[in-house]
């Protein structure tokens, strides 16, 4: 009797944590519509239905009140018959209709029919008692793996998400970039064709006062230079009005081809100091072929430029900005 409580008790224990299991899936089934049962669950609900009718047959023995020894007194009794049958073959029909039983047969009979279902219920309980023991064991080592398997699943969710969330950041800071780059870009291009207007514009005027320039140099400063060059009064540029007295004035004694010359020098002279003085690279001092040409004494008298201390070899522009 002993024997029969303890795999009731254990069949009772198997059972408790197949419903504890099944009650924590039917809380899942609820949270979620979709839930599917897999087949762990329906392999515990064919457990609970097998543990239902062992627990039912155990029931049912132990309230009979018989004797365990009794019982196993019979199978054993139904053994021995099973193997005489076996050795001495079964009995013809003849035989058995002509032939009387005996009483102790007759007892045999009777033990055998009456043990046949409490043996088929004993094997049919161990058998279901094995089966829901390693069905189980099955049911625990899925709900590791699974436990194992929704642990991994929830990290794995949770790095996808973290770099979802680097990629969107990097994504919104390229895109800044994108249009901090481009609202550089035109701010820059805008600039630069400023300046480039500005270095046309630039131009122009240089050219244009070069021209003047020039236009100057041959058109009245390179005569009055000629003149002074050679030992005339300088008067300026006004116009005398008195006639020379042999019809020929001083404009007339040179020919072109002097005060041609004198204009050229000048030009380049003046064209050298301006490059000089915009080349960062220099210092703006420039080497004279002839220091004491007429060209080069003018430019120091007006004070245009200006002669390097203790070398009149070099002049250079005078720093005009520095000097106001």
């Amino acid at each position: 009797m002993a024997s029969t409580s303890k795999t009731y008790l254990d069949i009772s224990h198997y059972l408790d944590l197949s419903h504890s299991y099944r009650h924590r899936h039917r809380s899942e089934v609820a949270s979620n519509p979709r839930f599917e049962p897999t087949a762990i669950d329906r392999i515990l609900a064919t457990l609970e239905n097998e543990v239902e009718d062992a627990r039912r047959y155990i029931r049912q023995f132990q309230e009979s009140g018989d004797n365990v020894d009794e019982y196993t007194a019979q199978i054993r009794s139904i053994a021995a018959s099973k193997r005489y049958l076996h050795v001495n073959g079964p009995v013809s029909s003849t035989r058995a209709s002509s032939a009387k039983l005996s009483s102790e047969d007759e007892t045999i009979l009777q033990e055998i029919a009456t043990a046949q279902p409490l043996s088929r219920i004993q094997a049919s309980s161990e058998f279901t008692i094995k089966y829901l023991d390693d069905a189980i064991k099955q049911t625990k080592s899925d709900v590791v793996n699974e436990e194992a398997l929704s642990d991994e699943l929830v990290t794995l969710s949770k790095l996808l998400l973290a770099r979802l969330a680097l990629l969107h950041k990097k994504l919104d800071h390229e895109k800044y970039s994108a249009s901090s780059d481009a609202w550089i870009s035109a701010r820059t291009e805008k600039y630069v064709k400023k300046l480039l207007t500005r270095r046309d514009k630039s131009r122009t005027t240089l050219r244009h006062l070069m021209s003047v320039l020039k236009n100057l140099l041959d058109s009245r400063v390179a005569k009055l230079l000629v003149e002074e060059e050679n030992g005339a009064p300088v008067g300026g540029f006004e116009e005398t009005q008195a006639k020379p007295k042999n019809g020929i004035s001083l404009d007339d004694i040179w020919t072109g081809t002097r005060r041609a010359k004198v204009a050229r020098e000048a030009k380049i002279l003046v064209e050298n100091m301006l490059n000089a003085a915009f080349d960062s690279d220099s210092s703006g001092w420039v080497e004279l072929e002839d220091p004491d040409s007429i060209v080069v004494r003018l430019l120091v008298r007006s004070e245009i430029a200006v002669a390097r201390p203790g070398d009149a070899r070099f002049i250079k522009l005078r720093d005009f900005a520095r000097k106001f």
